[in-house]
């Protein structure tokens, strides 16, 4: 096994590890080495296949799982904070002078008033 292979597989597992313990900035800090790491893989001669490279595979495989999973979670947590934020602003109710905004088209204006 290549030293960048090793170094990568080595860097892997940490990421993986960091990525289910929810360790963010572990995963931040990690990613310039990683991707150090695998432009020196990518630059050497493609006739010699190092060896570990499917263990190499299956990690960066199960890597990029993890962190798809943690893109989309993230993105559901930011578009729920947005519409949280978007419920409980003042959003649209008073314009740039301070004023009360006009009514706007399609609102019903009713309120339940039966206490």
């Amino acid at each position: 096994m290549t030293a960048p292979v090793a170094a990568l597989t080595v860097l892997l597992t940490e990421e993986i590890a960091a990525i289910r313990r929810g360790d963010l900035p572990v995963i931040d800090r990690l990613a310039p080495e990683k991707a150090r790491l695998a432009a020196l893989i990518e630059a050497q001669d493609p006739s010699k296949t190092p060896e570990g490279l499917p263990e190499l595979r299956a990690l960066i495989a199960e890597d990029a799982r993890l962190l798809d999973m943690l893109t989309e979670a993230t993105a559901g947590l930011a578009a729920e904070l947005r519409r949280v934020r978007d419920r409980h602003s003042l959003k649209g109710l008073y314009g740039r002078s301070g004023d009360p905004a006009p009514a706007q088209p399609g609102a019903s204006g009713r309120f339940d008033r039966t206490w």
